[in-house]
């Protein structure tokens, strides 16, 4: 059983039997790959066919944040919204596809409807770049949080209107608020 209390170290175990690994098709701000992993080894083989096989361990900090150790080098990962993580301040696009499901489970971003935008992050809105009723494109700048003195900027996970805002620049914010909703 994984154990996601803050410090615990998450590790794909069975009753103290290591998992045999399962491979995930990923794709990172747009380019794809395969990552397997099991109990201690991490193994990332991108599209070019480059493969890094490593030691790994993740230890939960809060909800969402995690410490990952990645062979020598410790990383500050935070799980924003489905489809987007941050790896030290910088965000990146994730999609994965678990392969044993007979459709292949794609991020919830990808379904129709209403997406609420939301702050991967406690900080101040420094900037909202859109307006209610604008269109706007994937990977288009949504709204600037500042945190701890880095501008990060909220991207749009998907094509779509806006149809909302509800933030403003200079306003406080807290992790998961919502800054705007996309349509």
């Amino acid at each position: 059983m994984e154990d996601y209390r803050p410090g615990a170290i998450v590790q794909m175990t069975s009753n103290n039997h290591t998992t045999s690994a399962i491979t995930y098709d990923v794709e990172v701000d747009g380019r794809g790959a395969k990552l397997s992993c099991t109990d201690k080894i991490l193994r990332y083989e991108s599209a070019s066919q480059e493969i890094v096989e490593t030691l790994y361990e993740i230890r939960p900090i809060a909800a969402r944040d995690y410490s990952v150790l990645i062979g020598s080098r410790s990383f500050a990962v935070t799980i924003a919204t489905s489809g987007e993580v941050f790896v030290d301040g910088r965000l990146y696009r994730v999609d994965i596809t678990d392969p044993r499901s007979l459709r292949g489970r794609k991020s919830a971003i990808q379904a129709g409807g209403r997406k609420n935008i939301v702050s991967p992050m406690p900080g101040r809105v420094v900037r909202v770049l859109t307006e209610a009723g604008d269109t706007v494109t994937a990977g288009q700048g949504l709204v600037v949080v500042e945190a701890m003195k880095m501008q990060n900027e909220i991207k749009a996970p998907v094509d779509g209107r806006i149809v909302q805002i509800n933030c403003t620049a200079g306003a406080t914010v807290v992790v998961g608020a919502v800054l705007l909703v996309l349509e």
